[in-house]
């Protein structure tokens, strides 16, 4: 397929027309002379198939359009939509209206002059091959044993689930073939999990006429750089295809790191095989546990989890140690709200580290020698596909899958797993109508089930002399106080009565107190709270406001420090806008203000009787310092 020919705007098309002429039509992937199926790709030869030579022009993203620079072909009487012309070929789409037609007169008109038409044969499948990938990376690298393989396909025929008339895959779920799909990896039977349209959020594109068949590579598969991978469908096989098969390598487990939780530190690991990785335990090869099954097309990799005992003394997976937790901790390294944006509203340039820096901030969260790593939640934004003719963000998978969920938190955390042991934070980004399920999939620190849940309950880890009562917050509304959801967060404010100690940070995603742009900030958790915390709780953290942000009280209560200036856009604040000293929020008011408006991060030190906050910029910079202890915090 041309998805990179550059696009060439021509203003003329010469006085004269010439009558296209079409000498073949075959199947865009395998370039043979094969029937078409509807909804597949095919590609047209001969000449004068545009007004001018030198023109080569690749369609906009779908839906495709059906006239393209003067250019249009019909099928069956059927306007086609467009993939690519030029001047001796074009790739259309077999418009799904043809489905059972048996033949079909194909005909390409140039300005308004049309070529003789050609019969074309329409069969209910016409399997073709374009390539194969990794699942878990969809990178131009070999696919092992045991790991899933995707192949890109063309002409599986109809669809559980079919889009519209004009070609554009309806996005959303999966759309299975209706069509027994069946791969042969070096002669021998793979196990399909998945045969149907490629999701247009993994690919980063639409994948107008794009079909996606995702099997498990068996573990004895030939390897090699030319083993044959054949697709069928109904018992009709498309073009073989040679692919690299390497041998399988404890090396296909994608990340690896620590996380406090629940249960204590666990060990995890994300890999793209359907058999978890050993983990060397003091020594001592130990089985991790599945967490959560792949499940494909969207979510190809397997989770694995083990709860580290108390006597570890060291934990490695494939020989690279991972992260303890110090008993003497004295340094945390805070940092929020870290994903690129891509919603309806705004899409970040996420190809871009000047606009998205989270990567550069998570290197220097890393490099400042943190015993343990907080993450305030919001870990993924990429909701929405990246605007056409938006180069910052192109070709950026989105959705709530794997590929989202790798580029926007896994694949620029991974300086992080390797410092320090994580406590993860869940934020309304990964509530259950959006990010949810990779979030319980991956990160939560209780047994897996399948079913999201709206609250989970909040709690205790010990980070050297402090207590971390950690809250998820992701239900609580911040302009509203729905009784239900009130009742649910005042249990929980409970409960931190029964645990708390004379040093204790309450920690959830959204801030009890806060100021952003539009007003403040978080009603559900204020009406819950009675807006007061039990004696001892030293801080309130927070990300959710897209800075940082410290506030001190009228009366006394605990004080309020926020950090959610990981990477995602940030709070738009007006220039005048310096502190917050004199407002009132939650029947109080603020006595003393800091707000850093700039990307960053933040370290804590402990000093013997207080912690030292320190904001700095994305490079680890010092920006402002703070002390944080006897019911304030003082900055400089």
């Amino acid at each position: 397929m041309h998805r990179s020919i550059s696009l060439l705007f021509l203003i003329g098309y010469g006085a004269f027309a010439q009558t296209p002429v079409i000498t073949s039509v075959v199947g865009a992937a395998s370039f043979a002379a094969v029937p078409a199926a509807a909804g597949s790709l095919i590609t047209i030869f001969g000449f004068n198939l545009v007004a001018n030579a030198a023109m080569d022009t690749i369609a906009p993203s779908a839906p495709l359009p059906t006239t393209l620079k003067g250019v249009s072909v019909r099928i069956g009487n059927v306007s086609a939509p467009l993939q690519y012309i030029s001047s001796q070929q074009i790739n259309v789409q077999v418009p799904w209206e043809v489905a059972g037609a048996g033949q079909a007169a194909l005909t390409v008109t140039v300005n308004g002059v049309t070529s003789a038409s050609l019969d074309l044969a329409i069969a209910v499948v016409s399997p073709q091959t374009f390539g194969v990938f990794p699942a878990a990376t969809r990178a131009y690298t070999a696919v092992r044993q045991g790991e899933y393989m995707a192949i890109y396909c063309t002409g599986l025929g109809d669809l559980a689930t079919k889009p519209p008339a004009s070609g554009a895959f309806s996005q959303g779920p999966s759309a299975p073939v209706k069509a027994a799909v069946t791969v042969t990896i070096g002669g021998m039977a793979a196990t399909t999990a998945f045969a149907g349209l490629a999701p247009s959020e993994l690919l980063g594109y639409d994948s107008v006429g794009l079909y996606e068949v995702d099997v498990l590579v068996p573990g004895n598969a030939p390897t090699g750089n030319a083993v044959p991978v054949v697709v069928t469908a109904a018992g009709i096989a498309a073009n073989p295809i040679l692919a690299a098969i390497a041998p399988s390598s404890p090396a296909q487990v994608l990340y690896q790191w620590t996380q406090l939780g629940a249960n204590g530190l666990a060990a995890k690991a994300i890999t793209g095989t359907a058999v978890c990785p050993m983990l060397k335990l003091n020594g001592t090869d130990t089985a991790m546990t599945p967490r959560a099954m792949p499940s494909l097309p969207f979510y190809p990799v397997l989770s694995c989890e083990l709860v580290l005992p108390a006597s570890t003394t060291s934990a490695s997976i494939n020989g690279a140690a991972l992260p303890l937790l110090n008993p003497n901790a004295t340094r945390v390294a805070i940092i929020g709200d870290t994903g690129c944006r891509l919603d309806a509203a705004r899409s970040q340039a996420c190809n871009d580290p000047a606009e998205w820096p989270t990567a550069i901030t998570a290197a220097s969260a890393a490099a400042s020698s943190p015993d343990a790593v907080i993450q305030l939640g919001d870990l993924h934004y990429r909701e929405a596909p990246c605007p056409a003719g938006n180069a910052g963000c192109q070709g950026s998978p989105w959705g709530f899958n794997w590929a989202a969920w790798n580029a926007d938190f896994f694949a620029v955390m991974t300086p992080i797993f390797q410092a320090a042991p994580m406590v993860l934070l869940r934020g309304n980004h990964e509530m259950c109508s959006r990010a949810g399920e990779g979030w319980f999939r991956f990160l939560d620190t209780r047994p897996y089930t399948p079913v999201c849940n709206l609250y989970t309950d909040p709690y205790t880890v010990q980070v050297g002399p402090t207590q971390f009562f950690v809250m998820d917050s992701s239900e609580a509304t911040d302009t509203t106080a729905n009784p239900a959801v009130v009742d649910k967060y005042r249990r929980q404010f409970d409960l931190l009565k029964q645990v708390v100690t004379p040093n204790t940070w309450i920690m959830m995603h959204h801030p009890m107190w806060g100021f952003d742009s539009t007003g403040t900030r978080n009603l559900s958790l204020q009406t819950a709270s009675g807006n007061s915390l039990p004696e001892g709780v030293q801080l309130a953290l927070a990300g959710h406001i897209h800075v940082f942000q410290t506030l001190n009280f009228a009366p006394a209560r605990t004080p309020q420090m926020i950090a959610g200036n990981g990477g995602d856009v940030l709070q738009a604040y007006a220039a005048t806008v310096t502190d917050f000293n004199g407002r009132q929020i939650g029947n109080a008011t603020v006595t003393g203000s800091a707000l850093y408006k700039d990307f960053g991060f933040t370290t804590m030190d402990w000093t013997g009787d207080s912690w030292t906050a320190i904001a700095r910029d994305v490079f680890g910079a010092a920006v402002t310092t703070c002390k944080v202890g006897g019911g304030t915090i003082q900055c400089k």
